[in-house]
């Protein structure tokens, strides 16, 4: 299962397309010719996403929306042989999940995690399986390796991602991008579409920090739900924006959870907000790496402007927590 969101990008079309069976060595150059130890996770018996050996105990990362939601037995395909796996722990900002497999009487071969994320415009290869293919490498470029967010309503959050130029669909999910030397720089997560099911050719990925963070750690971090996704006022329709005075800057809470903190402080799908703990705030990371700052339970003080007024107002939202 591939998570995606609404969106009106259009590829870059910078992006070329493999398939390797097992034991092709017919691409050119490094890590992108090289049989790589990646692995297939079943849910069931059925395949539900990609991932990868991350170290010499048996540590697999993959992506946390393959198997957040598993109530039936794990496991791991790797090299024909089918491998009990436990959940470790997970991190939902970053789409991540670590799963342990049996204690080993060799060590497992890995691939090494990368120190940062690649330059823009790097080249960069996706292993995973592909709609039950196995083995099949997306070729990509780095389009932005800056942070941004997108908000997945399914997991009340944001997440904080990278993006590439590539195709990446469904099964890819929690697949290993991988530089030329060999690194891992990022898992899969998303992509980016332009209308339903549509992709249009850029990849959402997962920065090689946070991956090295919870290898590092083991542990599943408590992360802070705001309760509402934010876009920036001049995405917005014309005829909204003309409801605020002219030049107004700030970010729109859509959508909104009935049920979440923002509602709870008396915001709607039409408040804008223009300050957060007194700064002001025009970008959607403005807002959520503020947030990202906190600790659930922890209150952030929003100045807030309703549309067709030029009074902002004060709103105390007390910050959940994601589940």
């Amino acid at each position: 299962m591939q998570l995606t969101y609404r969106g009106a990008l259009q590829s870059a079309a910078l992006f070329a397309l493999t398939l390797l069976a097992p034991g092709c060595r017919t691409l050119p150059g490094g890590a992108a010719a090289r049989r790589l130890p990646t692995v297939e996770i079943l849910i069931g018996g059925r395949m539900e996403g990609s991932g990868y050996i991350a170290d010499a105990g048996g540590t697999v990362v993959t992506a946390d929306h393959v198997v957040r939601q598993h109530t039936r037995s794990l496991e791991v395909l790797w090299e024909g042989k089918r491998l009990s796996a436990t959940l470790v722990a997970r991190d939902i900002l970053h789409d991540l999940a670590l799963l342990q497999l049996p204690v080993p009487e060799q060590p497992y071969p890995f691939i090494p995690t990368a120190q940062s994320t690649p330059a823009t415009s790097a080249r960069v290869v996706l292993h995973g399986s592909a709609q039950f293919d196995h083995d099949v490498r997306f070729h990509g470029w780095v389009a932005r390796r800056k942070p941004v967010f997108r908000y997945f309503a399914k997991r009340q959050g944001f997440m904080e991602c990278w993006l590439v130029n590539s195709f990446s669909p469904p099964g890819t999910s929690g697949g290993a991008w991988v530089d030329s030397r060999g690194r891992v720089v990022g898992v899969q997560s998303g992509f980016m579409n332009y209308r339903e099911n549509s992709m249009s050719g850029v990849a959402l990925v997962t920065s090689p920090a946070a991956i090295r963070e919870l290898l590092a750690s083991r542990t599943t971090p408590r992360r802070p739900r705001l309760g509402c996704g934010i876009e920036e006022l001049w995405s917005q329709p014309k005829g909204f924006i003309a409801r605020f005075p002219p030049g107004t800057e700030g970010l729109i809470t859509i959508p909104i959870e009935e049920d979440g903190p923002t509602a709870a402080a008396g915001l709607t799908r039409e408040s804008l907000i223009v300050a957060v703990n007194g700064k002001p705030v025009r970008f959607r990371p403005d807002l959520v790496a503020e947030v990202y700052r906190h600790e659930p339970g922890e209150e952030l003080e929003l100045t807030v402007l309703a549309p067709d007024t030029t009074e902002p107002v004060t709103r105390r939202v007390r910050l959940g927590t994601m589940p």
